[in-house]
This record gives structure tokens, sequence and C-alpha cells, in this order.
């Protein structure tokens, strides 16, 4: 049978080994840090319309934790608040419009809405969705933060809008992305962006002149052993540069 919770407070039910399925009851606002910290029986979990925050660390290292419901009214998720659940499946819905850092790291399974308000998609936001099968960013994002798709290994592509300006450190590296396309918007590349993308066959980008002026990190292309070619608009074929292997 679940347990009804009337509150959810700051590390509250911190190492409950006996919470097994909960609902948080109407009326709760938000959940606190790390409030089911180390629940490592806990798999399931309803969360009502009346929560707009889950804090920082909430559900971490919840081992066995399969379904949650976030509802629509859920606008923030703190850092860490659902690391390590390594069985989860679960839909966050577009309301959301702060992701904390390392939210979802470690994850299995996930579906996400990302919604049309957030500008930047967070450093580690997907880290280590190795399920994670393709990505819808909206055309707003103007920054993909540094690893912000490490490892995302079912990843095979993804479109980046024309509002996107900088693409961080390692963002998709070691992705199974097999091509993309970095728009003209793109003014910024970190270092190791794509690096380890070995299915990674095509790179389409606007055109040579926009390869001189953007500022691109050495080795941004590290260890993409398919990768031969960047492919500009045109139809010109430029080999890649020695400085982006």
């Amino acid at each position: 049978m679940a347990v009804s919770l009337n509150s959810a407070g700051k590390g509250e039910y911190k190492d409950r080994y006996d919470l097994v399925d909960v609902v948080i009851a109407d009326g709760v606002t938000k959940i606190g840090k790390e409030a089911f910290y180390e629940c490592i029986n806990l798999k399931s979990v309803k969360i009502p319309d009346s929560v707009t925050k889950i804090g920082e660390g909430a559900f971490e290292n919840c081992p066995n934790l399969e379904s949650i419901t976030i509802p629509e009214s859920v606008t923030e998720i703190g850092n860490h608040a659902f690391q390590d659940c390594e069985n989860l499946n679960i839909t966050v819905p577009g309301s959301v419009t702060e992701w904390g850092k390392y939210s979802f790291a470690g994850c299995e399974s996930l579906s996400v809405t990302i919604s049309d308000s957030v500008t930047e998609i967070r450093e580690e936001a997907f880290f280590g969705f190795s399920n994670l099968v393709s990505v819808d960013i909206p055309a707003n994002i103007t920054k993909i933060g540094r690893s912000a798709f490490w490892e995302c290994f079912s990843l095979k592509s993804i479109t980046i809008p024309n509002s996107v300006k900088e693409i961080g450190d390692l963002a998709f590296t070691c992705s199974g992305i097999t091509s993309i396309t970095i728009p003209e918007s793109v003014t910024e590349i970190g270092e190791y962006a794509f690096e380890g993308c070995t299915d990674l066959t095509e790179v389409n980008i606007p055109s040579r002149e926009w390869l001189e002026n953007c500022n691109t990190a050495d080795r941004i292309f590290n260890d993409c052993e398919n990768l031969e070619y960047l492919t500009c608009e045109n139809g010109e074929k430029i080999p890649v540069p020695e400085d982006l292997k």
C-alpha cells in the first residue's frame, strides 16, 4: 500500500529504507533538498499538482525508483535531483524551465520535453542518458552547456536551432550521433565538443568563411575516426583541419 505523506521537507525522509510507494499529499508546494535521499527501496512516487519545485538531491541515489509522475505545475528541478536513479523511466513536462546540474545524471530511461522558455541546456543536463534516442532543442536555446550530452550512446541525430550561439566543452563527447548540422548562429565551440563520436560521419557547416571566423577550440573532433570532411551548404567538402582532430 502506498504511504501518504503530508510534507516533504529538507532531508525529512533521508535513508528511509521502509518507503516503497509514496503519494505526496495535495497542498505540498516544494520537495525539499535531499528529502528522499538514498531511500534505496523507493519504487514509485506521485507528486501533486501543487508542487512547483523539486529540490537539490531530492531523490538522489534511489536506485530502485522506477516510476514518478511530475505534474505540469513543476517549473524547477534542482541539482542532482534524480542523480543515479538508474532504473528510472520518467517524462519531464515542458513546464520545467530551470534544470539543475547533474539533475538526471545516471538515469537510464528518460523522455524530455524542453520548454520553449528555456534558453540554455545546462552543464551535464543529460549526462549518461544512454537510452536517450532523440531530443528536440527549442528555437530559443542559445547555449548547449559543457558535457550536456556526454555518453548519450543511443543519440543518433540532433537538430541544433539557429538560435544557438555556443556549444560547450565536451558537449557531445562519446555520444552516438552519426550526423549533425551546425547553424550559422554558432560563434563558439568548446574543447573536445564531439570527441569520441566514432559513428559521426557527416558534419554540415554554413561555409568555409564561417569555419574561419568561428571561435573553435582545438580538437573538437578528436577521435571521430570516421569523419573525413566538413560539408558546406554550397556542397564544398573541406577535409577536417588537423587542429580540430
